[in-house]
C-alpha cells in the first residue's frame, strides 16, 4: 500500500533538502576560503623564515668579521701601548735627568724673582716714607757716642729688671710699657737702643718706631714704616719663601686698616718678633688710634698662638696717656731709681699700651 504525502509536507521536505544543500555549499565555500587563506599564510611565514634565516647568516658573517677585526685591533693596540710605555719611560728618565740638571738653576731663578719682587715692594713702600727707622737709630747712637761713654754708662739696663726679663722670656704674646720721668728720657732711650742692637745681633726679628729731634708722625706713617721693616727682615731671613700677601694688597693699600692687615700677614711668618715703639712717636691726637691698632695686632697674634709670638715694648716719658683699662702693669725706670739698685713690685694706675693684670708678672720701680 502506498502512502501519498500531502502537498504541504512534500513542500517542507523539499525545502529542508534545499536548505541542507545550501548549508553544505556554504560550509564548503568557507572551508575552501580558510584553506586558501592558510595556504597563503603558510607561504608568507615560510618566506619570512627564509628571509630571517638569510639575515641570521649575514649577521653571523658580519659578527665573525667584526670579532676578527677587533682581535686584530686589540693586538695592534697592545703593541702600540707597549711602544708608548717604552717611550713614556724614556721621557720620564729624560725629564728626571733634566730636572736634576736644572734644579739648581730653577732655584736660583726663583730666588732671583723673589728678590726682585721684594725689592720692588720695598722701593714702593719706602718712596715718600718720612719715618726712617735706621736713620733715627744711627743718630741716637751718634748722640750716645758724643758723651764719651757717659751716655752708655747712664743708659737704663732694661735687662737688669725682672719684669722686663719675665716679659721677654714668656712663651706667649705680650706687651710691656716702660715709663720714666721726662728728664730721664735720654737714659731710657739709650737703653732701648741697646735692646734693639742686642736683638739685631741675635738675629731676632725687631721692628721699631722711635722719635728723633722732637718730630712726631701720623699713625699711617708709623704703620707704613713697620710694614717696610717687616718686609726688609723677611727679605734677609727668608728670601726663598713666597710673599705672605698678594702684591696687589700693597698696591691698593690706602688706609690704616690696610697696613695693619699687611703687617699682620707678614708677622705670621715670624716665630718671634719684637715691636718697640715710643708712645710720643705719634701725636697725642693719634695716640688712641695707634694704641687700638697695636691692640688689634696683639689680639690676632694671641688668636694664632702658640705660632708667631709678638712682643710689644712701649716706651713712655713723662705724663701717661689714658688707657681704656683701669689697671695695667708697667715698668718704671730712671737713673735715680737705678742708681739705688732697688727693685720692688707694685701696680700702676694707667700707662699707654699696657695690658690687663696678669700679662707681666710684677712691676719694677
Amino acid at each position: 500500500m502506498q502512502f501519498m504525502l500531502s502537498p504541504d509536507l512534500l513542500l517542507c521536505t523539499t525545502t529542508i533538502s534545499w536548505l541542507r544543500l545550501a548549508e553544505q555549499r556554504d560550509m564548503h565555500n568557507k572551508l575552501r576560503n580558510v584553506e586558501t587563506t592558510a595556504t597563503s599564510k603558510f607561504s608568507e611565514i615560510r618566506s619570512r623564515q627564509d628571509e630571517t634565516q638569510s639575515m641570521l647568516g649575514l649577521f653571523k658573517d658580519h659578527t665573525s668579521f667584526a670579532l676578527s677585526r677587533m682581535e686584530s685591533q686589540q693586538l695592534q693596540v697592545s703593541t702600540d701601548a707597549a711602544a708608548l710605555t717604552a717611550i713614556v719611560h724614556d721621557l720620564q728618565e729624560t725629564l728626571l735627568a733634566n730636572e736634576a740638571a736644572h734644579a739648581s738653576e730653577r732655584v736660583r731663578l726663583t730666588n732671583a724673582l723673589c728678590d726682585i719682587q721684594l725689592s720692588q715692594l720695598l722701593v714702593a713702600i719706602s718712596s715718600g716714607l718720612t719715618l726712617d727707622h735706621m736713620t733715627t737709630v744711627r743718630q741716637l747712637v751718634r748722640l750716645r757716642g758724643r758723651g764719651s761713654g757717659q751716655s752708655s754708662r747712664d743708659a737704663v739696663k732694661l735687662q737688669s729688671y725682672a719684669a722686663f726679663n719675665n716679659w721677654s722670656t714668656s712663651s706667649s704674646t705680650s706687651i710691656l710699657c716702660v715709663r720714666s720721668i721726662f728728664k730721664d728720657r735720654s737714659s731710657l732711650q739709650h737703653g732701648v737702643i741697646q735692646v734693639i742692637e742686642y736683638l739685631r745681633q741675635s738675629k731676632v726679628g725687631a721692628l721699631w718706631a722711635l722719635r728723633n729731634k722732637g718730630q712726631t708722625f701720623e699713625t699711617l706713617e708709623v704703620l707704613k714704616s713697620l710694614v717696610y721693616q717687616a718686609l726688609a727682615v723677611v727679605s734677609s731671613t727668608h728670601p726663598d719663601d713666597p710673599l705672605p700677601f698678594n702684591p696687589s694688597q700693597l698696591a691698593n693699600a690706602c688706609f690704616e686698616e690696610d697696613y695693619v692687615n699687611l703687617l699682620d700677614d707678614i708677622l705670621q711668618t715670624f716665630n718671634l718678633v719684637y715691636i718697640i715703639v715710643e708712645s710720643t712717636v705719634v701725636s697725642s691726637d693719634a695716640a688712641a688710634c695707634f694704641q687700638k691698632h697695636l691692640s688689634d695686632l696683639l689680639g690676632r697674634a694671641e688668636a694664632r698662638a702658640p705660632r708667631g709670638r709678638l712682643k710689644v715694648l712701649m716706651v713712655n716719658y713723662g705724663p701717661s696717656i689714658p688707657l681704656t683699662q683701669k689697671e695695667s702693669y708697667v715698668l718704671r725706670v730712671g737713673k735715680s731709681k737705678q742708681s739705688k739698685g732697688g727693685q720692688r713690685k707694685g701696680k700702676a694706675s694707667s700707662s699707654f699700651g699696657a695690658r690687663r693684670s696678669g700679662r707681666v708678672r710684677g712691676v719694677d720701680e
